[in-house]
């Protein structure tokens, strides 16, 4: 592994946060994982693949309950049907 200085834009390392923190990585580590998926020479081509079913909207939502102490994460996509492949137990 070789040391790398590289300065992020406030922007963009939230998102990172954001990915990392869905993902329950750090955002080193992502960072890290995409520089060497670029090495690899996957690049734009991954896009295709990631995109063939995939939700055209999604959110993902932090909901924080002061009071009960408790932190709810929750992920939305629309349409709902090409994204959620469980169905939900009545």
């Amino acid at each position: 592994m070789k040391r790398v200085n590289v300065r992020v834009k406030s922007k963009n390392w939230i998102l990172f946060g954001i990915l990392a923190q869905a993902h329950g990585v750090s955002r080193c580590y992502l960072f890290n994982y995409l520089l060497w998926l670029e090495t690899l020479g996957i690049g734009d081509s991954i896009v295709n693949t990631v995109n063939a079913g995939a939700p055209t909207f999604h959110r993902y939502i932090l909901n924080v309950d002061l009071l009960s102490r408790q932190v709810t994460r929750k992920l939305r996509c629309k349409p709902k049907h090409q994204f959620y492949i469980i169905k939900k137990r009545i």
